[in-house]
């Protein structure tokens, strides 16, 4: 049975892979919680070697192992944040870090070994987020292809469809990205997989738009729209500490999509169909302002600063978007 100090962990995000887009954990959290957390780990480490010795040879010992291999890369997300609170500009290779990594990868195999078929599709995907995060790709794409030939159907196949599809978008081989964020979206995994996988193929169209043009545009405006409708969170395989809010995030992308996707259109009442609170809104309005204001649109960019005046925003807010209207006011209206 997983006990409390292990159930924090299980749901902790996955190390970012060499080129993706994450950070370090910043602001996350002070360097004295990531050693709480650390101590916390290096404790819950012990206690399940202590119990494997205790239960080898017994149905218990698999189970065990697996859930070894996710403390262990949980130890070695914080020994990397650990030195990212530090400043030190190399936190992503650190080697106590990647030390940690080989000891995850050395438990799945004594997992493996044992046997056990139950347990292969979270097994096989915690090898696969470990590899992606020591960047032996090829063993990670192999290991994908295992977990998805043996279970197809299953909600680790589907995240691991997730990590395939990122691993494509990430070295800009978009044509392949988006044949497997559609698998995805057209498979039978939960919503959560699925509404990430569309998120992310609207960036694809996105990529796509300064050659294809208004059509595709319009095509990552309805994908990002599905999305903030949804109100789905992000899968535990691509979230990042702290969480991201994938609604709110989709909304923020709808406001570099909307100017070019709907030339003509109504901005604030296209907005205004999402239902957004007064928070969604002071985030999401003014970069759809700078927007308008940068392509020279100042007639919507000035109706969508009178309409945060009227949300009493911050005051130097406030005073940001007066300044903006003064300056419009002289402008030629577009």
């Amino acid at each position: 049975m997983v006990n409390a100090v292990l159930s924090i962990f299980l749901c902790w995000p996955p190390l970012a892979a060499p080129g993706d887009a994450a950070s370090p954990s910043g602001g996350a959290g002070s360097e004295m919680q990531l050693q709480t957390d650390l101590a916390a780990a290096n404790a819950e480490i012990s206690r399940l070697r202590q119990e494997i010795s205790r239960v080898a040879g017994s149905p218990a010992e698999p189970g065990l192992w697996l859930q070894l291999a996710k403390v262990l890369r949980v130890r070695a997300r914080l020994q990397i944040d650990l030195r990212a609170e530090a400043g030190d500009e190399n936190w992503y290779d650190d080697p106590e870090g990647r030390r940690s990594m080989e000891e995850a990868l050395e438990a799945l195999q004594h997992f493996f070994g044992t046997g056990v078929f139950s347990l292969r599709p979270p097994a096989l995907l915690e090898r696969i987020q470990i590899l992606r995060e020591l960047g032996r790709f090829d063993l990670m794409l192999s290991t994908i292809a295992e977990l998805a030939e043996e279970n197809p159907r299953s909600e680790e196949a589907g995240s691991g469809l997730l990590i395939l599809a990122n691993y494509h978008f990430d070295r800009e081989n978009f044509t392949e990205a988006a044949r497997q964020y559609r698998k995805i979206i057209s498979g039978a995994f939960s919503a959560e997989v699925s509404n990430y996988a569309r998120y992310r193929l609207a960036w694809v169209r996105v990529n796509e738009a300064a050659t294809d043009g208004q059509k595709t545009w319009a095509e990552a405006l309805e994908l990002f729209g599905q999305v903030a409708r949804s109100r789905k969170e992000m899968p535990d395989v691509v979230q990042k500490r702290p969480r991201i809010d994938l609604r709110r995030q989709a909304l923020i992308d709808m406001a570099l999509c909307f100017p070019r996707a709907r030339p003509n259109g109504d901005a604030l009442k296209f907005f205004e169909g999402f239902g957004m609170d007064r928070e969604e809104t002071l985030a999401i309005l003014p970069r759809l302002a700078q927007r308008y204001y940068m392509e020279e649109r100042f007639a919507a960019a000035g109706a969508i600063y009178r309409k945060l005046l009227s949300l009493n925003p911050p005051a130097q807010d406030a005073e940001d978007y007066r300044a903006r209207l003064e300056d419009i006011e002289h402008l030629p209206v577009k």
